[in-house]
């Protein structure tokens, strides 16, 4: 976390979102499908992904919302605005799944 925190004190969002990518597989490994912590990292990398442009970003916030509606709950504020985001990068998107 301190990388990456580095990274985003120094403004490099390319490098902030390689480290966030990088650290996806550990965290897949250690942590339970639907631990918050994951949920958490993907809605952060999902984000990153986003402002830098990347198609990515829309399945990462999908797989985001799908833990964190799980272990946050649906009616959340954080769930309620990552829902609002998704639908925001599907509006932008050609070929943008839905949550169902």
């Amino acid at each position: 976390n301190v990388l990456f925190q580095l990274c985003l004190e120094q403004q490099d969002l390319k490098a902030s979102e390689a480290y966030c990518a990088a650290t996806m597989r550990p965290f897949m490994h250690l942590y339970n499908t639907n631990s918050p912590v994951l949920g958490l990292q993907l809605y952060k990398l999902g984000k990153l992904q986003d402002v830098l442009g990347s198609p990515a970003a829309l399945h990462t916030f999908t797989s985001a919302y799908r833990v964190l509606s799980i272990t946050h709950g649906a009616s959340a504020a954080l769930v309620r605005t990552l829902e609002q985001t998704i639908h925001l990068v599907q509006a932008t998107s050609s070929h943008a799944p839905s949550l169902a």
